[in-house]
C-alpha cells in the first residue's frame, strides 16, 4: 500500500505554490526532532516531527520563513548561487551539512537560449549545474554558505559557455545522500553519487554517467576528491578566476559502472540484511544499457547492488511508471513518477545512525507521483514498504 507523506494539496508552504517534492527524501534524526527533506528551490521547506512513537506518522510541513534556505538567485556563472536545491541532509556532532545542486540558467544569451532566456528557471535551456554546501548548527532551523567560490564542492572541467552547452544540461548535478564508511582501521570517509552530464555539443549516452566523490572533512567544501577508474584523485577545482574562465585540464569524472548503473542514481544505504549496499533511483533505462541502443524501453524505479560502492550489479526493475521527462519513450502508464530513496525508519531507534545510512530486509521506498500532467505542480511525496527476500 502507498502512504501519501506529503500532500500538496494540504501540506504546502507559502503562496507561489512551488514548495512541492523536487528532491531524493532524505531523513534526519537530531535526537529530539525527525527531519525530512524533499524540497524544491527556491526555498527549501523542511518537515518536522517531535511527536513520537511513529515520528515519520506525524511529520508536519515547517512554513516559518525564518526557519528556510533560500536561493541567492545570482544571475552570474561563476558565483555558483543560483538557484539552489538541498539535496542532502547530514549530521555529524551538532552540525548538519546540506549537499547543493545548484542550477545556473543563463539570463543573458538571449539568441543562444531562446525564447524562455530571460526565466532563471529550467524553462530556459541554457542550464549549467555545480555542486555547493551549506551547513547548519541549530538542527536546520538556518543555514549558512561561505563566500563563493569556498563553498564549491564539484565543478566541471568547463566553465559555462552558452554556445556550447545550449539545449542541454551541463556540469556536475543532483548529489546523492551522504554515506560513510570506516577505512583503514581509522579513517572515516564520506561519500556521495552524482550525475555528470559532461558531453558538449552533442546529446548522446555516453555524454552522462554516474560519478562517486568522497572526503574526510566535511568541514572543507574543497576538500571532496572523485573517482579517476584508480583513486579519488580529481579536484573538481573552480574553472574561473574571479569572472574570468580558465583551462583548467582537469579530467572529467570516471563513470561508475556506467554497463549496470546507466543513470539510476538517487539514494544509497548499506543493506545489512544483504551486507550489501543497495541504489534506487526513478529513470528511462534498457534492461541492458548499451551506447548503440540508446532508447529506454522501461521507465520506473530501478535498483542495484555493490560491494564496494564502485561495482555494481546489473540495474533491476522495481516497478513501472512513466518518468516526466521521458514519456514519449515510456510505455503508457497512469502513473508518473521520479526521484526514489529507501528510509529503514526503524533505525531511528539507533543512536549510531541517524542519517539512516543503514537499511535491512524491511524498509520504506520513497518517491515523487506527479498528479497534474502536463504541468505537474501538484505533486505527492509517498512512500511504501519494502520486505526484502533471499532467493
Amino acid at each position: 500500500p502507498t502512504t501519501i507523506v506529503f500532500d500538496y494539496t494540504f501540506d504546502k508552504c507559502g503562496s507561489d505554490g512551488l514548495d512541492l517534492p523536487d528532491n531524493t527524501a532524505t531523513a534526519v534524526w537530531t535526537g529530539s526532532e525527525l527531519i525530512l527533506d524533499a524540497a524544491n528551490a527556491p526555498t527549501v521547506y523542511l518537515r518536522r516531527s517531535t511527536v513520537g512513537p511513529n515520528y515519520f506518522d506525524t511529520l508536519k510541513s515547517d512554513c516559518a520563513l525564518s526557519n528556510q534556505f533560500s536561493s541567492t538567485k545570482d544571475t552570474q556563472p561563476q558565483n555558483s548561487d543560483n538557484y539552489e536545491w538541498i539535496n542532502a541532509i547530514y549530521k555529524k556532532g551538532d552540525t548538519l551539512y546540506g549537499l547543493i545542486h545548484q542550477e545556473f540558467h543563463d539570463t543573458v544569451s538571449q539568441a543562444i537560449c531562446g525564447p524562455n532566456w530571460q526565466s532563471q528557471a529550467p524553462d530556459n535551456p541554457c542550464w549549467y549545474n555545480t555542486i555547493t554546501m551549506v551547513t547548519s548548527n541549530d538542527d536546520g532551523k538556518t543555514f549558512t554558505q561561505l563566500s563563493s567560490p569556498d563553498h564549491i564542492v564539484a565543478d566541471p572541467p568547463l566553465a559555462w559557455d552558452a554556445a556550447a552547452m545550449k539545449q542541454k544540461p551541463y556540469g556536475y548535478m543532483n548529489p546523492t545522500n551522504i554515506i560513510s564508511r570506516v577505512e583503514g582501521g581509522t579513517i572515516v570517509y564520506y561519500y556521495s553519487f552524482f550525475t555528470a552530464q559532461i558531453g558538449v555539443g552533442t546529446q548522446d549516452p555516453t555524454s552522462s554517467g554516474i560519478c562517486l566523490m568522497r572526503t574526510d572533512n566535511l568541514d572543507i567544501p574543497s576538500s571532496w576528491r572523485a573517482w579517476d577508474g584508480d583513486g579519488f584523485d580529481i579536484p573538481m577545482i573552480h574553472p574561473y578566476n574571479g569572472a574570468n574562465p580558465i583551462i583548467t585540464n582537469e579530467p572529467n569524472c570516471a563513470y561508475i559502472h556506467n554497463t549496470s548503473l546507466a543513470n539510476i542514481t538517487g539514494h544509497v544505504t548499506f543493506n545489512t540484511f544483504l551486507q550489501e549496499y543497495i541504489m534506487v533511483g526513478i529513470g528511462a533505462k534498457n534492461d541492458t544499457y548499451s551506447p548503440i541502443l540508446p532508447k529506454p524501453v522501461k521507465c520506473g524505479m530501478w535498483y542495484a547492488r555493490s560491494k564496494d560502492l564502485i561495482t555494481w550489479t546489473p540495474h533491476k526493475l522495481v516497478f513501472e511508471s512513466q518518468f516526466p521527462n521521458n514519456q514519449a519513450q515510456c510505455t503508457a502508464n497512469s502513473l508518473i513518477t521520479s526521484y526514489g530513496s529507501m528510509i529503514d525508519q526503524d533505525q531511528i531507534n539507533d543512536p549510531t545512525d541517524p542519517n539512516f545510512e543503514k537499511s535491512d530486509d524491511t524498509f520504506h521506498l520513497y518517491y515523487t507521483v506527479f498528479n497534474n500532467p502536463p504541468t505537474y505542480s501538484d505533486r505527492d511525496l509517498v512512500r511504501r514498504p519494502v520486505t526484502l527476500t533471499k532467493t
